[in-house]
């Protein structure tokens, strides 16, 4: 069982990662929702490779904007690493606002689409290299962007009740397959890249 982690199932404070959403949002004069943001930290964060802080970051931040982009980046710092320590003890959960245990009363698409638009950061080698078992751990997120689109591409053969049920499986399963993402990229690493340490480093550089 994993440790308690000191931000809780989702890796920060929610009051104050909600304040740094707004925040963006004025940084951006966009609206764009905290579970967004939430899952695009996570998605950098599982990157088999370190993402440079300049490229994951100017995707975050406006920087011709007035808001203060160094207090801004700081928050976005911290924000990861309780993430990535979240991740590390096997507590973490994603921020769907909402959730109580059902996706019929959550809104999970934010979310998955955060974490999709970070994971173009994971190099396309070791994505192929990982295959169907990546495939499979973030089928999830792929369903749950977009239900709709994902059944009429690849499941128009499901009943409703069939649906339902994979999305109830789907659900479930999400936090377990992000937990176990580290471990794959480890298998992967170790195949494609042997003369390299052993260890799997995070998207923010970080040992697992």
């Amino acid at each position: 069982m994993g440790m308690e982690h000191k931000n809780g199932k989702y890796g920060v404070d929610l009051d104050r990662f909600n304040r740094l959403s707004e925040a963006l949002s004025r940084n951006h004069q966009e609206a764009i929702s905290a579970d967004y943001w939430h899952g695009y930290l996570c998605g950098i964060g599982l990157s088999p490779t370190a993402v440079p802080e300049r490229e994951w970051m100017g995707m975050v931040i406006n920087r011709e904007s007035d808001e203060d982009s160094a207090e801004l980046e700081e928050e976005l710092r911290e924000a990861l690493k309780g993430i990535l320590e979240a991740l590390e003890d096997r507590v973490f959960k994603p921020y769907f606002p909402g959730d109580d245990g059902d996706w019929r009363t959550c809104s999970p698409s934010q979310w998955c689409e955060g974490f999709l638009t970070a994971s173009h950061h994971w190099p396309g080698d070791l994505q192929q290299g990982a295959g169907g078992e990546l495939v499979a751990l973030t089928l999830p997120v792929i369903l749950f962007h977009n239900p709709g689109e994902y059944f009429e591409s690849q499941a128009s053969h499901l009943t409703e009740s069939e649906r339902e049920e994979l999305m109830d499986q789907s659900f479930a399963f999400l936090p377990a397959g992000l937990h176990e993402i580290p471990g794959l990229w480890q298998e992967v690493l170790q195949e494609e890249l042997p003369d390299e340490p052993d260890e799997y480093e995070n998207g923010s550089g970080d040992a697992f």
